[in-house]
């Protein structure tokens, strides 16, 4: 593994074993240009939410990740149709018309990063 990924990623190669490491390599190509949220990531590689949240954060911050945002309604009839917004500021201030509840859409949001670059080993 070269060492500049040892620079960038260290707080999320002191979590993970190099197997672990690979692992979340190949699920980060699978999901390129695609999104993911802290849930999957641990689910994934069988670690804790909040392990997953200081690997996602690592990663946006060294740029592989994007951060975007997610109205979560429990009750959507078709998750697939739910609106992903690059900026919080581009959520309506609104209530929820997915459901009964109406929730306001503020208070439902969902942190989700967007896979813009894979880890690479000539990184």
């Amino acid at each position: 593994m070269q060492s500049n990924i040892l620079l960038k990623l260290k707080k999320t190669l002191k979590i993970l074993k190099e197997e672990k490491f690979n692992e979340l390599k190949e699920f980060l190509e699978y999901h390129e240009d695609g999104y993911l949220t802290s849930n999957e990531v641990a689910n994934r590689l069988d670690i804790s939410f909040e392990d997953a949240q200081i690997i996602m954060r690592e990663l946006y911050t060294n740029d592989y990740l994007d951060m975007n945002f997610k109205v979560c309604c429990e009750n959507a009839i078709d998750i697939a149709e739910e609106e992903i917004y690059e900026s919080i500021e581009d959520i309506p201030q609104e209530i929820c018309d997915k459901c009964e509840k109406k929730c306001v859409l503020l208070k439902k949001i969902i942190v989700i990063y967007k896979v813009i670059r894979i880890i690479d080993e000539d990184v």
